[in-house]
Protein backbone atom coordinates (compact mmCIF):
# COMPACT_ATOMS: atom_id res chain seq x y z
CA UNK A 1 0.00 0.00 0.00
CA UNK A 2 2.37 2.66 0.92
CA UNK A 3 3.73 2.26 -2.76
CA UNK A 4 0.19 2.87 -4.04
CA UNK A 5 0.76 6.23 -5.81
CA UNK A 6 4.16 5.68 -7.61
CA UNK A 7 2.24 1.83 -8.87
CA UNK A 8 -0.60 4.50 -9.80
CA UNK A 9 1.81 6.62 -11.79
CA UNK A 10 2.60 3.92 -13.83
CA UNK A 11 -1.08 2.35 -15.24
CA UNK A 12 -2.95 5.67 -15.46
CA UNK A 13 -3.34 7.85 -18.54
CA UNK A 14 -2.34 11.51 -18.96
CA UNK A 15 -5.33 12.57 -17.80
CA UNK A 16 -4.71 10.65 -14.44
CA UNK A 17 -1.32 11.67 -13.93
CA UNK A 18 -2.74 15.22 -13.71
CA UNK A 19 -4.54 13.93 -11.00
CA UNK A 20 -1.44 11.98 -8.96
CA UNK A 21 0.19 15.22 -9.24
CA UNK A 22 -2.07 16.96 -7.41
CA UNK A 23 -1.45 19.24 -9.88
CA UNK A 24 -4.92 21.14 -11.60
CA UNK A 25 -6.14 21.32 -15.33
CA UNK A 26 -4.75 25.45 -15.46
CA UNK A 27 -2.14 26.01 -17.84
CA UNK A 28 0.81 27.06 -16.53
CA UNK A 29 1.49 30.76 -15.88
CA UNK A 30 4.44 31.37 -18.14
CA UNK A 31 5.84 34.44 -16.32
CA UNK A 32 8.35 37.31 -17.78
CA UNK A 33 11.50 35.97 -19.58
CA UNK A 34 14.48 35.96 -17.07
CA UNK A 35 17.54 37.77 -18.59
CA UNK A 36 20.14 37.40 -15.29
CA UNK A 37 20.05 36.35 -12.06
CA UNK A 38 19.15 38.76 -10.08
CA UNK A 39 15.65 38.15 -11.65
CA UNK A 40 15.56 35.18 -9.78
CA UNK A 41 13.78 34.76 -6.29
CA UNK A 42 16.29 34.09 -3.48
CA UNK A 43 15.44 34.38 0.01
CA UNK A 44 17.72 36.35 2.87
CA UNK A 45 19.46 33.28 2.91
CA UNK A 46 20.41 33.57 -0.42
CA UNK A 47 18.96 30.34 -1.02
CA UNK A 48 16.07 29.96 -4.19
CA UNK A 49 12.50 30.58 -2.48
CA UNK A 50 10.70 28.48 -5.14
CA UNK A 51 11.08 25.69 -7.52
CA UNK A 52 12.19 27.28 -10.98
CA UNK A 53 11.18 25.40 -14.71
CA UNK A 54 13.47 27.11 -16.83
CA UNK A 55 13.60 26.96 -20.90
CA UNK A 56 15.79 29.53 -23.69
CA UNK A 57 13.73 31.43 -24.98
CA UNK A 58 12.64 32.04 -28.18
CA UNK A 59 12.08 28.85 -30.42
CA UNK A 60 12.61 26.27 -27.73
CA UNK A 61 9.75 28.55 -25.52
CA UNK A 62 6.85 28.52 -28.46
CA UNK A 63 7.76 24.68 -28.44
CA UNK A 64 7.60 24.16 -24.79
CA UNK A 65 4.64 26.50 -23.60
CA UNK A 66 2.02 25.00 -25.95
CA UNK A 67 2.74 21.67 -23.33
CA UNK A 68 2.67 23.59 -20.27
CA UNK A 69 -0.82 22.44 -20.03
CA UNK A 70 -0.83 22.10 -16.23
CA UNK A 71 -0.16 24.47 -13.28
CA UNK A 72 2.52 23.00 -11.18
CA UNK A 73 2.69 22.94 -7.45
CA UNK A 74 5.07 25.99 -5.98
CA UNK A 75 7.21 26.86 -9.09
CA UNK A 76 7.87 29.55 -11.17
CA UNK A 77 7.93 29.43 -15.00
CA UNK A 78 10.14 31.60 -16.73
CA UNK A 79 12.11 31.25 -20.79
CA UNK A 80 15.98 32.81 -20.04
CA UNK A 81 18.09 34.94 -22.18
CA UNK A 82 20.66 36.70 -22.43
CA UNK A 83 23.21 36.14 -19.01
CA UNK A 84 20.70 33.40 -17.75
CA UNK A 85 20.72 32.14 -20.54
CA UNK A 86 24.24 31.60 -20.70
CA UNK A 87 24.03 30.66 -17.17
CA UNK A 88 21.65 27.77 -17.45
CA UNK A 89 22.29 26.72 -20.90
CA UNK A 90 25.51 26.94 -21.58
CA UNK A 91 26.50 24.04 -23.88
CA UNK A 92 22.69 25.02 -25.56
CA UNK A 93 23.20 26.41 -29.52
CA UNK A 94 21.16 29.33 -30.90
CA UNK A 95 18.35 26.45 -32.31
CA UNK A 96 18.85 24.36 -29.63
CA UNK A 97 15.54 23.56 -26.76
CA UNK A 98 16.18 22.26 -23.30
CA UNK A 99 14.49 22.96 -19.92
CA UNK A 100 15.90 22.42 -16.66
CA UNK A 101 14.30 22.17 -13.08
CA UNK A 102 15.63 23.93 -10.09
CA UNK A 103 14.84 23.08 -6.66
CA UNK A 104 13.68 25.14 -3.89
CA UNK A 105 16.78 25.72 -1.12
CA UNK A 106 19.50 26.00 -3.82
CA UNK A 107 22.28 28.08 -2.82
CA UNK A 108 22.72 30.97 -5.24
CA UNK A 109 26.23 30.64 -6.44
CA UNK A 110 25.48 27.01 -7.68
CA UNK A 111 21.58 27.64 -8.75
CA UNK A 112 22.98 26.99 -12.28
CA UNK A 113 24.82 23.14 -11.53
CA UNK A 114 21.86 21.10 -12.32
CA UNK A 115 22.18 17.30 -11.61
CA UNK A 116 21.79 15.09 -15.12
CA UNK A 117 18.34 13.85 -14.26
CA UNK A 118 17.34 17.32 -13.80
CA UNK A 119 17.93 18.72 -17.44
CA UNK A 120 15.59 17.60 -20.34
CA UNK A 121 16.60 15.82 -23.34
CA UNK A 122 13.93 15.79 -26.11
CA UNK A 123 15.89 12.99 -28.23
CA UNK A 124 15.67 10.87 -24.81
CA UNK A 125 12.60 12.30 -23.49
CA UNK A 126 10.13 13.11 -26.45
CA UNK A 127 7.04 13.18 -24.09
CA UNK A 128 8.00 16.42 -22.07
CA UNK A 129 5.68 15.85 -19.16
CA UNK A 130 5.21 12.28 -18.75
CA UNK A 131 9.07 11.48 -19.81
CA UNK A 132 10.70 14.59 -18.11
CA UNK A 133 8.91 17.08 -15.51
CA UNK A 134 6.48 14.55 -13.79
CA UNK A 135 9.33 11.99 -12.55
CA UNK A 136 12.35 14.26 -12.52
CA UNK A 137 10.86 17.46 -11.20
CA UNK A 138 7.62 17.26 -9.61
CA UNK A 139 8.24 13.73 -8.05
CA UNK A 140 9.81 13.64 -5.03
CA UNK A 141 11.34 11.52 -1.83
CA UNK A 142 8.88 11.67 1.23
CA UNK A 143 9.71 10.29 4.67
CA UNK A 144 7.59 10.15 7.91
CA UNK A 145 7.78 9.17 11.38
CA UNK A 146 6.13 8.77 13.99
CA UNK A 147 7.15 9.63 17.98
CA UNK A 148 3.56 10.41 18.55
CA UNK A 149 2.15 7.41 20.57
CA UNK A 150 3.62 4.89 22.50
CA UNK A 151 6.27 2.45 21.47
CA UNK A 152 4.02 -0.55 20.92
CA UNK A 153 1.14 1.81 18.85
CA UNK A 154 1.27 3.16 15.22
CA UNK A 155 -0.28 6.30 13.21
CA UNK A 156 -2.76 5.79 10.56
CA UNK A 157 -1.22 6.81 7.28
CA UNK A 158 -3.29 8.77 4.76
CA UNK A 159 -2.51 10.46 1.71
CA UNK A 160 -5.40 12.87 0.86
CA UNK A 161 -6.53 12.59 -3.10
CA UNK A 162 -7.40 15.11 -5.11
CA UNK A 163 -10.94 15.16 -4.35
CA UNK A 164 -10.18 15.80 -0.99
CA UNK A 165 -10.55 12.09 0.65
CA UNK A 166 -8.58 9.83 2.95
CA UNK A 167 -6.62 6.89 1.06
CA UNK A 168 -5.31 4.44 3.27
CA UNK A 169 -1.29 3.68 2.90
CA UNK A 170 -1.20 1.62 6.00
CA UNK A 171 0.48 1.69 10.19
CA UNK A 172 3.33 4.25 10.72
CA UNK A 173 4.66 2.27 13.68
CA UNK A 174 6.95 3.96 16.18
CA UNK A 175 10.04 5.31 15.86
CA UNK A 176 13.25 6.13 13.16
CA UNK A 177 13.50 2.32 12.14
CA UNK A 178 9.91 2.32 11.34
CA UNK A 179 9.99 5.32 9.04
CA UNK A 180 8.09 5.26 6.06
CA UNK A 181 9.56 6.72 2.66
CA UNK A 182 7.37 6.94 -0.21
CA UNK A 183 7.45 8.29 -4.01
CA UNK A 184 5.26 11.60 -3.95
CA UNK A 185 4.61 14.58 -5.67
CA UNK A 186 5.14 18.15 -4.92
CA UNK A 187 1.51 19.37 -3.71
CA UNK A 188 0.60 16.14 -2.19
CA UNK A 189 -1.16 16.58 1.33
CA UNK A 190 -0.85 13.76 3.88
CA UNK A 191 -2.47 12.77 6.83
CA UNK A 192 -1.06 11.12 10.06
CA UNK A 193 -3.82 10.00 12.23
CA UNK A 194 -4.34 8.21 15.90
CA UNK A 195 -6.64 5.51 15.53
CA UNK A 196 -7.24 4.97 19.02
CA UNK A 197 -8.74 8.93 19.55
CA UNK A 198 -8.89 9.56 15.70
CA UNK A 199 -6.94 12.69 16.87
CA UNK A 200 -5.76 14.60 13.28
CA UNK A 201 -1.57 14.46 14.42
CA UNK A 202 -0.34 16.17 11.62
CA UNK A 203 -1.43 17.31 8.18
CA UNK A 204 1.59 17.73 5.64
CA UNK A 205 1.72 19.31 1.90
CA UNK A 206 4.82 18.57 0.54
CA UNK A 207 7.15 20.82 -1.05
CA UNK A 208 10.12 19.48 -1.42
CA UNK A 209 12.10 16.48 -0.65
CA UNK A 210 11.46 15.75 2.88
CA UNK A 211 11.87 13.68 6.60
CA UNK A 212 8.96 15.07 8.77
CA UNK A 213 7.67 13.50 12.58
CA UNK A 214 4.75 13.19 14.21
CA UNK A 215 5.66 14.38 18.16
CA UNK A 216 9.06 14.16 19.11
CA UNK A 217 11.68 11.54 20.15
CA UNK A 218 12.39 11.00 23.35
CA UNK A 219 15.70 12.61 24.96
CA UNK A 220 18.94 10.81 24.75
CA UNK A 221 20.04 12.99 27.98
CA UNK A 222 20.21 10.11 31.22
CA UNK A 223 17.83 11.63 34.01
CA UNK A 224 20.58 9.27 36.67
CA UNK A 225 23.85 9.17 34.87
CA UNK A 226 25.99 6.55 36.27
CA UNK A 227 29.95 5.88 36.23
CA UNK A 228 30.93 5.26 32.17
CA UNK A 229 34.70 4.73 33.72
CA UNK A 230 34.59 1.24 33.12
CA UNK A 231 33.01 1.56 29.20
CA UNK A 232 35.38 3.97 28.41
CA UNK A 233 38.39 1.68 29.96
CA UNK A 234 37.04 -1.31 28.12
CA UNK A 235 36.47 0.57 25.01
CA UNK A 236 40.06 1.72 24.78
CA UNK A 237 41.33 -1.14 25.35
CA UNK A 238 39.85 -2.88 22.30
CA UNK A 239 40.01 -0.03 19.96
CA UNK A 240 43.77 -0.60 20.50
CA UNK A 241 44.24 -4.16 20.26
CA UNK A 242 41.84 -3.69 16.89
CA UNK A 243 44.33 -0.95 15.60
CA UNK A 244 46.97 -3.39 15.39
CA UNK A 245 45.15 -5.52 13.01
CA UNK A 246 44.27 -2.74 10.99
CA UNK A 247 46.03 -3.44 7.44
CA UNK A 248 45.65 -0.21 5.39
CA UNK A 249 45.65 -0.02 1.28
CA UNK A 250 44.67 3.40 -0.37
CA UNK A 251 43.81 5.07 -3.53
CA UNK A 252 45.62 7.33 -5.60
CA UNK A 253 43.57 9.85 -3.61
CA UNK A 254 44.83 8.91 -0.49
CA UNK A 255 44.44 11.85 2.33
CA UNK A 256 44.25 14.53 -0.37
CA UNK A 257 41.36 16.58 0.07
CA UNK A 258 38.70 15.92 -3.06
CA UNK A 259 36.03 18.40 -3.95
CA UNK A 260 32.24 17.17 -4.59
CA UNK A 261 31.19 17.89 -7.68
CA UNK A 262 29.32 21.03 -8.14
CA UNK A 263 25.98 19.65 -8.91
CA UNK A 264 25.96 17.01 -6.52
CA UNK A 265 26.83 19.47 -3.42
CA UNK A 266 24.08 21.37 -4.71
CA UNK A 267 21.61 18.97 -4.70
CA UNK A 268 22.65 18.04 -0.70
CA UNK A 269 22.97 21.48 0.05
CA UNK A 270 19.37 21.90 -0.70
CA UNK A 271 18.32 18.86 0.68
CA UNK A 272 19.81 19.79 4.05
CA UNK A 273 18.80 23.48 3.95
CA UNK A 274 15.26 22.54 3.01
CA UNK A 275 14.98 19.85 6.12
Amino acid sequence: MPFLLSRWFRRVGAASVLLLSGASYAAAKVRSTIHALSDIPFNADNRLSQHLLLYPAGACAALLEPQLHWDPHNRLVHSVAGEARALFFPDAGDGGCSAVCVRRGTARELVHALMPHHRYDPERQPDFFRDFFSPYCEQVESGFMNYHTAREGHLDFYWISHGGERVYQGELKYGERNTRFISSYLGHTFELVDPASGELVRRHTVDYDHIIAAGLPPSIVEEHPRSRADQIRSTHENEWFRHKKVQRTFSPLGFTKGRLPDDLFASMGAYYYNN
